[in-house]
């Protein structure tokens, strides 16, 4: 185990967005610090600065110096950096690449293969987004332009999977899903992890709903509040979820819908609300650090994806002690399960996602029952240490 305790560990995160993968990547360091010697590579940027100060304090050195996210060749063609990365990989016992997307990584992963002769590792988070890339319509050229860009990234992508010597998913789902798209032949170096989560600091005391509301300054006091904590971009579906609302409010007319997040899609919501005439209806806080709180606050959890690796948005509510309606799509299914914990209903079926959130609205029993079962399962299953041990677990083999 000394031996093991002095490596060298290097995690490299592309993304530039804190929450999902950074959690989980702040969840592994915790436990392994004391046993690695630990360098985090990652972007500078704003978003991601108070984050990487905050894990200088675990003696985890910080190299801002990751290339940027983008899956495009003026995006990876960064001499100046690749050259920077040459010596960290060569120092590295076993370098763990975070993929913040299905092609985020790849120049990085092929430069460690020709300096670095040790262990290479990575994790990917949102590798069901390929199922999504062909979701615009284009028009001649620029759909034949598309076309060329993606097949020629599905063959790094290949390439690239058969260079790492561990392969790890977020969960069971996204594992068959990477199979199925890349072959059988991974099936041996490919192992499932599933995310994990603080799950203390989501169980509620107390109710904090009318302390939020007068925080929130709403000036309203609903029945129900339905929380959806997501970024607010083309993945997580909020627009089904703003076009059910109408037949929501026939049923539950004082339903309020908070709306935690942030993104670049937040004006188009916004205009979407206001000309359904939902303005009173939605909210959106953007940004909150207080989102335990706000969980301790709400009737019933809303994630109406497209996709997912594992979101863990799913689980805090679930640790909350809330019910949850979802789609049916990439791990949310290894989270939730039908009936027992919450609702699953197909993406952008307006009309089921409607039908569902009515039915636990209007049914505070089950909507109990339902919430006492997805804490006990996150508990179980979806710890952030038993997430973290299963890491350590992997580096401990693969160091060998």
């Amino acid at each position: 185990m000394n031996e093991v305790c002095r490596r060298k560990l290097i995690l490299y995160y592309e993304g530039e967005e804190t929450g999902g993968v950074t959690g989980v990547i702040e969840n592994i360091i915790c436990k392994i610090s004391s046993h690695h010697r630990v360098k985090l590579v990652c972007r500078k940027t704003s978003s991601l600065r108070a984050w990487s100060e905050k894990l200088v304090a675990q003696n985890v050195e910080i190299e801002p110096i990751a290339l940027n996210n983008k899956a495009d060749l003026f995006g990876w063609i960064d001499f100046k950096r690749l050259g920077r990365l040459v010596p960290l990989f060569r120092s590295a016992d076993i370098i763990h690449f975070h993929l913040h997307t299905a092609f985020s990584c790849l120049p990085a992963i092929f430069l460690a293969k020709i300096v670095h002769a040790k262990a290479l590792i990575t994790t990917e988070h949102y590798i069901t987004q390929l199922q999504y890339m062909r979701r615009r319509m284009l028009r001649f050229p620029l759909s034949i332009a598309r076309e060329v860009k993606i097949r020629s990234l599905k063959v790094l992508k290949r390439l690239s999977l058969k260079y790492v010597d561990r392969i790890m998913t977020v969960s069971d789902s996204n594992r068959r899903f990477l199979l199925a798209t890349f072959g059988s032949s991974l099936e041996g170096k490919v192992e499932s992890v599933p995310n994990g989560i603080e799950v203390e600091k989501y169980i509620s005391t107390g109710n904090q709903k009318l302390s939020l509301l007068n925080d929130l300054q709403l000036g309203v006091n609903p029945s129900h509040i339905i929380t959806v904590v997501a970024g607010l971009n083309n993945q997580k579906g909020h627009e089904y979820l703003i076009r059910a609302v109408p037949q929501i409010i026939k049923q539950v007319p004082r339903a309020l819908f908070l709306f935690v997040g942030d993104g670049h899609l937040r004006k188009r919501l916004q205009d979407l609300a206001q000309e359904l005439g939902l303005a009173e209806h939605i909210v959106f806080t953007g940004a909150r650090r207080d989102v335990p709180r706000i969980l301790s606050a709400s009737d019933l959890f809303v994630l109406p994806s497209l996709f997912e690796g594992m979101p863990l948005s799913l689980l805090e509510a679930m640790a909350a002690g809330k019910a949850i309606v979802a789609t049916n799509v990439g791990g949310t299914v290894d989270v939730v399960v039908p009936n027992v914990t919450g609702f699953l209903v197909p993406p952008k079926d307006i009309n089921a996602l409607a039908e569902k959130i009515i039915q636990l609205l209007l049914d505070q029993e089950l909507r109990n029952e339902f919430g006492r079962r997805g804490q006990e399962r996150v508990r179980k299953y979806f710890d952030r240490k038993q997430m973290a041990q299963k890491y350590m677990e992997v580096y401990e083999r693969i160091a060998q």
